[in-house]
């Protein structure tokens, strides 16, 4: 499922959320200057995603 600002993708065991901004040319930066993006990727489990969900819909409700 690709959205504006991130990207979730599935499988049986895994969940990646991918930050969009990853997929920019290399042209696009000054000459010397990286990109970082360390803090742009994440994995885990089916299990530990549906736990983060729900822990975050129950914090959206409840404030």
């Amino acid at each position: 499922m690709e959205g504006h600002e991130y990207t979730l993708l599935m499988d049986g065991e895994e969940v990646m959320i991918r930050a969009n901004q990853l997929e920019f040319e290399g042209d696009e930066m000054e000459e010397g200057m990286n990109y970082y993006d360390e803090e742009s990727l994440s994995f885990c489990g089916i299990e530990d995603f549906l736990t983060v969900l729900k822990a975050y819909r129950s914090f959206m409700l409840n404030y």
